[in-house]
């Protein structure tokens, strides 16, 4: 199972994607489940770190290829990039994707005693609903700047966070889903729950914008290890990073101008 989770380079997009996302499902549904089994009561959070230690092979894999593509010039930085982007959008969604077929099979009572952690510990944060533009903006701006600050110093431990996020909307999702897509279920009824394909678009674009933010933390962290800061290598590096910063603050923008649209 863990071949799924470090496909080889010169496999065609598509199966690399493919095989991301059935390793990551297999894992994180795996995790869940023994998580569940062996600490019931904290499997919330017990569940996230098992998933995030599994998939590290996957982050390995991702990292490695963009680093031969760059320097070995298979292709250029943009597409390298887009490429580990889109990877790491499709790991999110089979985490999330695992999170809520255990929803849709384990009864809700249990679900609301074991996954306390993301239905009530997170309710005053960044998934209540806002509707003016500013106060959106500032949330997830501060969320995007958790994910580069854990990235920039934690390295592939970010993947925590990005487990964490797919957890949190796995469950959000999977009860809004069980319940014949009401808003008044009591566990969720506080989330900005995501209505229709527009806002599941929604939701997508802001994660990418988190999972690039992410990449600028990494690379910015490898390159501060790897190189001298006034070094041509550190400062070619330092300004791809820039660059993807400012990708991220693009795509950020436009989630959080159609979230706004959608929820004002």
């Amino acid at each position: 199972m863990i071949n799924y989770l470090q496909p080889k380079d010169e496999y065609s997009p598509i199966k690399r994607y493919n095989s991301f996302f059935t390793g990551t499902f297999l894992f994180v549904l795996l995790a869940t489940v023994v998580s569940m089994l062996l600490f019931p009561l904290r499997s919330g959070l017990l569940s996230v770190f098992f998933a995030s230690f599994s998939i590290i092979p996957a982050m390995e894999t991702i990292l490695e290829k963009n680093k031969n593509d760059i320097w070995q010039k298979r292709t250029t930085p943009f597409l390298a990039n887009l490429d580990m982007a889109v990877s790491l959008t499709v790991i999110f969604c089979a985490a999330m994707f695992a999170y809520i077929v255990v929803v849709l099979i384990v009864p809700d009572h249990l679900i609301i005693k074991t996954f306390f952690s993301q239905v009530h510990d997170t309710m005053t944060h960044t998934h209540i609903v806002d509707t003016e533009f500013q106060a959106i903006l500032i949330k997830r701006l501060l969320a995007a700047g958790v994910f580069f600050l854990v990235a920039l110093f934690f390295r592939i431990g970010g993947v925590f966070v990005l487990v964490w996020l797919a957890s949190v909307w796995g469950i959000i999702y999977g009860m809004y889903i069980k319940h014949g897509f009401s808003l008044e279920v009591p566990a969720i009824k506080h989330y900005m729950v995501v209505l229709g394909l527009t806002g599941f678009c929604v939701l997508l674009v802001r994660t990418l914008s988190f999972i690039t933010a992410s990449m600028a933390g990494v690379f910015l962290s490898k390159a501060l290890s790897k190189y001298k800061i006034t070094s041509k290598e550190f400062r070619q590096v330092f300004l791809a990073v820039l660059a993807i910063l400012g990708v991220t603050a693009l795509v950020l923008l436009l989630a959080v101008f159609f979230e706004y649209k959608i929820y004002s």
